[in-house]
């Protein structure tokens, strides 16, 4: 179960560098905050498994190092249906969980919660793709009311 959730930390981090390929827009941050929203609550699921922190310093505010990111790639996708292959991902680790052995006999369903709350992020991440399309839409195609970036308000 570790792995796979380790592997689909990677591939939201391969949509991460993907969304900042794309122009700036309200709409493209939102979907690149919610994707690591995704990734950071998948950390949390694996610290529900037991899995050594990869950063063992970062409770000691003496320490000065900063750790590099875990899970971490500089791969690229095409976006179109990579979230949705992503998203598919969920179903075997919710099926693996179930069969952990530290889990299956655990009062607590934290990580299950967050692997929802992961799954959470990624849906509202394709959403904000949805609506930077619509975004690139009317500005390809105005609407009659259209000027200049705000709408002509009637003055009656």
């Amino acid at each position: 179960m570790e792995q796979l959730v380790r592997e689909l930390r990677i591939k939201i981090d391969t949509l991460i560098n993907s969304v900042k390929l794309l122009n700036s827009s309200r709409e493209v941050s939102l979907c690149h905050t919610d994707l690591q929203r995704g990734k950071h609550w998948l950390g949390l699921v694996l610290k529900e498994l037991g899995t050594k922190t990869p950063y063992p310093g970062s409770s000691d505010p003496k320490i000065e190092i900063i750790e590099p990111q875990a899970e971490h790639t500089t791969s690229t996708i095409k976006l179109r249906a990579a979230i949705e292959d992503v998203m598919a991902d969920y179903q075997p680790i919710i099926e693996a969980g179930k069969e952990h052995e530290g889990l299956a006999n655990n009062e607590s369903d934290m990580w299950l919660e967050y692997l929802s709350l992961s799954h959470t992020a990624m849906i509202e991440s394709k959403l904000w793709l949805g609506w930077e399309l619509n975004r690139i839409h009317e500005l390809q195609n105005p609407s009659p009311n259209y000027n200049a970036g705000s709408m002509a308000m009637p003055l009656i």
